[in-house]
């Protein structure tokens, strides 16, 4: 259902306002200038425009033309042009755009493997430090114990995997709160990621790994094009099969859910599993990208991972967590952190508009929800 944050001009309103008692205080009587009566529904009042027609049509009128969607447009055009006003040379060069498209694949990945889980009402923090055990996992095997590529590549993902389910079975299976479950999941994954790397900074992947991710067409790279594949599949499961209908379903009302014989608890087992896929892939594309793996970061990726799956809340698809939604915010935010990086702000920035970002797209996911729904608490 397509909802509309547009208000309609005062302009072209008249306003049929209830009077304060039935006695007329306060405003009391009839309001002049009004064309139509208005009615009381409970503590409500109707609201009528000039032409006797009602805000909720307006906005119905305004949301056909679906402007709403790519409202994340309009301030991401204002990033460029106010960053492009102050540094023109740097910021509105080929290299900055390339580099806003070719440093955040992990982070895109990553993003995109929260997404199922928010799908079906559930929370998965462990997703960052799962796709740094991946990398962990594929660094110390090549680097250290003389692994073959594809068989630390293989170990990674399994490992990968038995995260996933192990954070679906203390969370679907013995319903605990999964909020708190993967934040520990994700300490545990950490605390054994730095035991097995021992602490180093790993690097020496061969080159023949990192170029086929690395590797430029027109200066975009490969990587870039892997994210544009993952995010179709995984849009179209999610937005155009009976699987992904019954995933949202099981989200917005797992109760009624259940009493259409939707079996919820395998779809969320399927959640964790397939964000925990995902999550090796944002950990081996990082591991690609970087050559090897620092410790440690896993961390600061998780905020603005989930700071673009909120944002798609408000992008595309109204109220629902998308896919797409979630790439066009990485970018937009990515837009603003390397503005802000060429004017000199570096460090603290970060965190401040991560955070700042995730604050403004649960508030926009929460105002949705509840205009949708017709929620107030």
């Amino acid at each position: 259902m397509a909802v509309s944050s547009d208000t309609p001009n005062s302009s072209f309103l008249s306003v049929a306002v209830r009077g304060l008692s039935s006695s007329g205080a306060g405003f009391g009587g009839k309001t002049r200038g009004v064309p139509a009566a208005h009615q009381a529904n409970g503590s409500r009042e109707t609201i009528l425009l000039s032409d006797g027609s009602s805000p909720n049509t307006v906005r119905r009128q305004l949301s056909r033309l679906g402007l709403h969607r790519v409202a994340i447009f309009v301030p991401w055009i204002g990033f460029i042009i106010i960053f492009g006003a102050l540094r023109p040379d740097a910021f509105l060069s080929a290299g900055s755009l390339f580099a806003i498209l070719n440093s955040q694949s992990p982070l895109v990945f990553l993003a995109i493997a929260i997404v199922p889980t928010l799908v079906v009402g559930d929370f998965d923090l462990s997703v960052a430090a799962n796709a740094a055990f991946t990398s962990t996992i594929i660094a110390t095997m090549t680097t250290i114990y003389g692994w073959s590529l594809w068989s630390a590549i293989a170990l990674g993902v399994l490992s990968a995997l038995i995260i996933g389910l192990t954070s679906a079975f203390l969370v679907v299976g013995l319903r605990l709160n999964s909020i708190i479950m993967t934040l520990g999941m994700a300490t545990l994954i950490d605390g054994i990621a730095t035991l097995i790397s021992g602490s180093q900074t790993l690097s020496g992947l061969s080159s023949e790994f990192t170029a086929a991710f690395t590797f430029r067409v027109f200066g975009v790279q490969l990587s870039v094009f892997y994210i544009l594949v993952v995010a179709a599949i995984l849009a179209y499961v999610l937005q155009s099969t009976p699987l992904g209908r019954q995933m949202t379903f099981t989200g917005q009302a797992p109760k009624a859910a259940k009493l259409v014989g939707i079996n919820t608890d395998r779809l969320r087992y399927g959640a964790y599993v397939g964000g925990a896929l995902l999550a090796s892939l944002s950990g081996i594309a990082a591991v690609a990208s970087q050559g090897g793996i620092t410790p440690g970061l896993s961390g600061s990726q998780l905020l603005p991972a989930f700071a673009a799956a909120f944002f798609s809340t408000v992008v595309f698809t109204i109220g629902k967590f998308n896919v797409w939604g979630t790439v066009v915010a990485i970018y937009f935010l990515t837009t603003g952190i390397v503005g802000l990086q060429i004017l000199g702000l570096s460090g603290w920035v970060t965190d401040v508009f991560y955070g700042g970002a995730l604050v403004l797209a649960v508030a926009g996911f929460t105002v949705a929800r509840r205009r949708i729904t017709g929620e107030r608490d």
